[in-house]
């Protein structure tokens, strides 16, 4: 079924090309043939004599508009990759966001079912040569508020002397973290902090 449809075709095709061979002389078709092949050449010729022309520039010269050329293509690639995403930053589960340093100290916490567990959270020291786990004291610097039904607290560091005052319990204190954890992650803060913590 194939090979009839072929020859359909070829039969059809071949009735323009006995045509034009009718009309045409051979001699004109060969000077056609050479005028169409110096026509096409011609710029490809000019461009090969003009590559391989001897530069007189110095090296350095060369070193640099090579350079440039590899830093346009390179920034041309990097821009159509952000227009390609949008200029989003890349996704990144919530989930994946544990640790940051909030109101001065390094807080870690944990996730329940994908959402915070306010049960599970615990202060660091920020110093970057100790990382020690916090003690809770109670902050003798903390203004009197009768409103509050535990006294304030500071965040020890005993191997390195830390000290941060709050103005709250520990149990407030944790949950203004959880509430500045949820803020970044719902506004997409999160992200940032997490690739530049990485």
């Amino acid at each position: 079924m194939k090979l009839e449809k072929g020859s359909w075709i070829a039969a059809i095709l071949a009735i323009p090309v006995a045509f034009l061979v009718w009309l045409v002389t051979p001699t004109e078709f060969i000077g056609f043939c050479k005028s169409l092949g110096k026509t096409i050449s011609t710029p490809f010729a000019s461009m090969f004599s003009w590559l391989t022309h001897p530069v007189t520039w110095p090296m350095w010269v060369l070193i640099v508009v090579v350079l440039a050329v590899l830093f346009v293509l390179i920034a041309t690639l990097l821009l159509y990759s952000l227009i390609r995403k949008g200029g989003r930053l890349p996704e990144i589960d919530p989930v994946n966001y544990r640790t940051d340093e909030i109101f001065g100290v390094v807080w870690i916490w944990s996730y329940i079912y994908g959402k915070l567990d306010q049960n599970n959270i615990s202060a660091i020291c920020p110093r970057q040569d100790c990382k020690h786990r916090l003690e809770t004291q109670i902050n003798p610097n903390a203004p009197f508020n009768p409103a509050l039904r535990m006294p304030p607290v500071s965040l020890v560091c005993r191997r390195c002397g830390f000290k941060k005052d709050f103005n709250s319990d520990l149990k407030s204190v944790e949950y203004d973290v959880l509430l500045e954890v949820d803020r970044r992650i719902r506004t997409g803060e999160f992200v940032r902090r997490l690739t530049n913590i990485a």
